[in-house]
């Protein structure tokens, strides 16, 4: 169930964002860039590993793009959303992906098609709510999935260091 955390997370944030700022280009251009990262994901992962991959990444890849991509154009999304995917598999090192894939897919869209399709360049708001509630988000994604994703983050939680260590770089070790 925890790997189900993420997309609803990442859901509930995109439908909010939307209806009280209206962030999306259009519904249909982000379900394009949905729907095309998680074919592409299926059919590489398929083609690469044997096996159904989970779809979850290529989810919210494809949020990524229909947010940050903005085109009059739906191939503009399908192709920054296949060009996301593949690169997961195409540039890999010790068997996982180099960087964020929406990232290269929105840079290589643009270096391929300037005058099809721009970033997001605006601002939605200024409202304090939503300063308040990602706080909120960021520490309990960190408190619930950052142990089992960070190796290092649980070695806090295990080991203290020592009581004559300083705890913040302002105070000094007692002599």
């Amino acid at each position: 169930m925890s790997r189900y955390y993420p997309p609803l997370l990442i859901t509930g944030i995109l439908l909010s964002a939307h209806l009280s700022f209206g962030i999306l280009e259009g519904s249909s251009r982000t379900g394009t860039a949905i729907l095309v990262a998680i074919a592409a994901e299926l059919v590489m992962g398929r083609l690469t590993y044997g096996k159904w991959p989970h779809p979850a990444s290529a989810y919210i890849t494809g949020i990524s793009v229909g947010i940050l991509i903005r085109s009059p154009f739906l191939w503009a999304y399908a192709l920054c959303s296949l060009v996301s995917i593949a690169t997961k598999y195409v540039f890999r090192y010790k068997d996982r992906h180099l960087w964020n894939p929406s990232n290269f897919g929105v840079s290589a869209l643009l270096l391929l098609a300037p005058a099809s399709a721009s970033v997001l360049s605006i601002q939605w708001g200024n409202v304090i709510w939503p300063m308040v509630v990602r706080p909120c988000f960021v520490w309990y994604e960190m408190s619930t999935f950052a142990s089992a994703r960070m190796p290092c983050s649980g070695v806090s939680k295990v080991t203290k260091p020592p009581p004559s260590w300083p705890v913040s770089p302002c105070q000094r070790v007692p002599s």
